[in-house]
């Protein structure tokens, strides 16, 4: 698990679901960082130079000879990126990568040609505004985010033609969108090697905070999943994924997708989502299904913060 900065929970619960499947199996993570809790949650952590270095894939290299790695688990967008270029090298290793295939990866990275390739297959998406109408768009507010980045930090909610303005003078090449007012969804999923899909969850975003789902409810509700097994099938993903949706007036509108573990998967996987079942059939390399109502509906989540402590000796 790669990148797994202060996502220990999520960590702690793939190790223990794999334990319970065999006491040898192992969870190895990397990061940048000796100070991301989420290394300390598994059986064994590396500290690796950034994708920028040149030894980054060196460090990586060893480390799943060493580790005998069977499966590579990215936990951000950047990850999914740098795997994406370097597949085919890393995968002749031993591992495999659980994401979607390159070209699949590299299309929803750009938010632009994604809106375009969701658009072509009927997904209701937000609306896209082209330089050219910028002058003209009467409705706000307005979202707008880099074309080529994730994660929320970069994105600016703008609410009249002064603040588009300054936003686009700070926003990397950025991409201007309808503001969807309505209730947040996220659906959890997991597919097989085949890209055929296992399961997935439903969950009402009660309250996030910098991006990430700190209360949330399993719901089921088969509009929404039909929805997202249709945006799915597009994606063709392998391993895990999350999508988010906003309802309004009765219909659910795509807002994002993500190839890679969502902040509140652990909810999902409290409700059902069986990881050890999951990698297990990936180690066989078969492919299992889940019934649409294999998951509790009704579940809550509430995080919340519980420092890890460590000496100066224990730190790599």
């Amino acid at each position: 698990m790669t990148s797994v900065n202060w996502r220990a929970e999520i960590v702690r619960v793939f190790r223990d679901s794999i334990k319970g499947l065999d006491s040898k199996n192992r969870v190895i993570t990397t990061d940048i960082d000796p100070l991301a809790a989420g290394i300390y949650f598994s059986d064994k952590h590396y500290m690796v130079p950034l994708y920028v270095e040149e030894n980054y894939l060196d460090a990586l290299k060893e480390i799943c000879l060493a580790e005998k790695i069977a499966f590579i688990i990215p936990q951000t967008d950047r990850d999914c990126i740098y795997f994406s270029d370097h597949k085919d090298i890393i995968e002749s290793w031993g591992p495999k990568i659980l994401m979607p295939r390159p070209q699949k990866v590299k299309l929803l990275n750009d938010k632009k040609l994604c809106h375009e390739f969701l658009k072509e297959h009927n997904i209701l998406i937000p609306r896209n505004y082209s330089e050219k109408e910028i002058d003209h768009i009467k409705v706000y507010p307005l979202i707008v985010k880099p074309r080529k980045d994730s994660g929320s930090a970069n994105i600016r909610v703008v609410r009249d033609k002064n603040e588009l303005a300054s936003a686009l003078k700070y926003v990397d090449c950025p991409v201007i969108e309808e503001f969807i007012e309505g209730e947040e969804f996220t659906i959890d999923g997991a597919a097989n090697l085949d890209h055929s899909i296992i399961g997935i969850v439903p969950r009402k975003r009660i309250m996030v905070k910098g991006g990430i789902s700190v209360k949330g409810i399993t719901l089921y509700d088969k509009q929404l999943m039909e929805t997202a097994k249709k945006v799915a099938r597009l994606i063709e993903p392998v391993g895990f994924f999350c999508m988010q949706f906003i309802k309004r007036d009765n219909s659910y509108h795509l807002i994002e997708i993500n190839t890679r573990i969502g902040s509140g998967l652990v909810l999902s996987i409290e409700a059902g989502l069986d990881i050890g079942r999951i990698l297990s059939a990936y180690s066989r390399r078969e492919s299992i299904f889940f019934p649409d109502d294999f998951f509790k509906a009704g579940l809550y989540m509430m995080q919340y913060l519980k420092p890890y402590f460590s000496n100066n000796e224990q730190l790599l």
